[in-house]
């Protein structure tokens, strides 16, 4: 043991602090780093109220993560003020990303936190602002306070490697999904879908959204996952399906995104406006205006429109919105146990008059025809860009098409009334039985100065 007698230096004092205050290990990797605060995440996450870290209303969560870390270890994590560093906002993205994907993009999570794919780089960003809320919900799967039907990170973790696997190989996304071998099997349908939703139209071959509109579709999906039940059903439904929901908040998406965009000017001499043939039994009529009778015609329904006359900048308007009360109808119909189900029992439930099924063939019908209308014009310029169809596929030219009542689906009805129109259904059903007896009339008592000459 060795005793300074005389005093440092200025310079030999600062060297001394600087020595002192140096780590005797290695630095941790960004990887082990968030492997490591994994822990601190997922005890702060009933603290976390959606959004960005940086939120107000996520400083709870902030002050909670920083209590259990060592103070060696907060030190410098916090400005003079008191408020988080940019150093302390990515620590805890990473931890978060850690806790919501850690276990299924382990082999490519690295890549996206350090930004090295540029291909990867908007859906990285992507993920980074989604990590919360998914952490959150995997939580609430857990706990069992959602249906475990609903964790969608291993399609997530597909869509993902399909993405790095194309940018390293460098090869048409579209064309590496179709590989199938023994060393890569397909991909799910849940894959497939989550891979989709991130693409204009689930187009493979355009370009993939942007950050903003693939972290948004992700928290739409952890939104509609936390308002599920996960506790026993009044109806035994089948199971939700992760594509349906994830195929639902895509053209949701894709419908919001086209009724955004504003509708081009109409041109005289470019693209004039096409003269559909007129229908057999009537002349057209002006938009908007009630299509009136002829002479030994039907009387014509109030929402009947004639789609000839309808300017093309409206038709599109009218397509946009129909796709988004289309989407809208999926989802209700998803929530309520029928997304699984085929086109022709949705029609066949609307003959029975089931409002939600009705309201979904109005609003599919109308669709189709605006479609139809739309793909006439195109033809008719020369132009052969087919519009995709509806569910029936591409149906004869339109006239006359029927405007849905309303473009919101009716309300779910409560469980009591679902029961009371169970019971009733059922009571029907065994009144109309072939077998069933009816009662016999009683026999009109005989007038005076009659015969009855019914034998006995």
């Amino acid at each position: 043991m060795s005793q300074r007698i005389t005093a440092l230096s200025p310079a030999e004092r600062a060297a001394f602090v600087r020595e002192a205050n140096l780590r005797g290990t290695a630095a941790e990797t960004l990887p082990e780093q968030a492997r490591g605060d994994v822990a601190a995440a997922r005890a702060a996450l009933p603290h976390w109220r959606g959004g960005d870290v940086e939120a107000a209303a996520n400083r709870d969560f902030v002050r909670a993560f920083l209590d259990r870390l060592t103070p060696e270890e907060r030190a410098g994590l916090l400005d003079a003020q008191g408020a988080p560093t940019p150093a302390l906002i990515a620590r805890i993205e990473r931890a978060l990303m850690e806790a919501a994907y850690g276990d299924a993009l382990a082999p490519v999570l690295e890549r996206l936190w350090l930004g090295r794919d540029e291909g990867l780089r908007g859906l990285a960003a992507a993920l980074r602002r989604a990590a919360g809320d998914w952490a959150a919900m995997r939580a609430e799967i857990a706990a069992g306070r959602v249906p475990a039907d609903y964790d969608a990170t291993p399609a997530l973790a597909e869509a993902v490697a399909a993405l790095a696997e194309a940018q390293q190989r460098r090869i048409r996304l579209a064309e590496l999904i179709e590989q199938v071998d023994i060393e890569r099997p397909a991909m799910t349908p849940a894959g497939r879908a989550m891979l989709a939703s991130w693409f204009p139209d689930g187009d493979l071959a355009r370009r993939i959204k942007g950050q903003d509109r693939i972290a948004e579709l992700l928290r739409g999906y952890v939104a509609r996952a936390r308002a599920a039940d996960a506790g026993p059903a009044l109806f035994d439904l089948p199971p939700v399906r992760t594509e349906d929901t994830l195929a639902a908040l895509a053209r949701a998406d894709d419908g919001a995104r086209a009724a955004d965009q504003p509708a081009p000017p109409p041109t005289r001499a470019a693209e004039p406006e096409p003269e559909a043939p007129p229908p057999p039994t009537r002349a057209p009529e002006e938009p908007g205006r009630e299509v009136e009778p002829r002479v030994g015609e039907a009387p014509p329904s109030a929402r009947d429109v004639d789609l000839s006359t309808m300017p093309t900048a409206i038709l599109k308007q009218e397509i946009a919105r129909a796709e988004k009360a289309d989407s809208a109808v999926t989802l209700a119909l998803i929530e309520r146990g029928r997304g699984s189900e085929k086109w022709s029992e949705t029609r066949a439930r609307a003959q029975q008059g089931d409002p939600l099924a009705r309201h979904a063939v109005e609003v599919y019908d109308w669709l189709n025809a605006l479609r139809s209308q739309l793909e006439y014009r195109r033809r008719a310029h020369g132009k052969d860009s087919p519009v995709r169809g509806g569910r029936q596929g591409g149906a004869a030219q339109p006239h006359i098409a029927r405007r849905p009542q309303s473009m919101t689906p009716p309300k779910a009805p409560s469980p009591e009334r679902a029961l009371e129109d169970t019971l009733a259904a059922g009571v029907r059903a065994v009144d109309d039985a072939p077998g069933a007896a009816e009662p016999q009339a009683a026999p009109a008592a005989a007038q005076p100065g009659t015969v009855n000459t019914k034998s006995h």
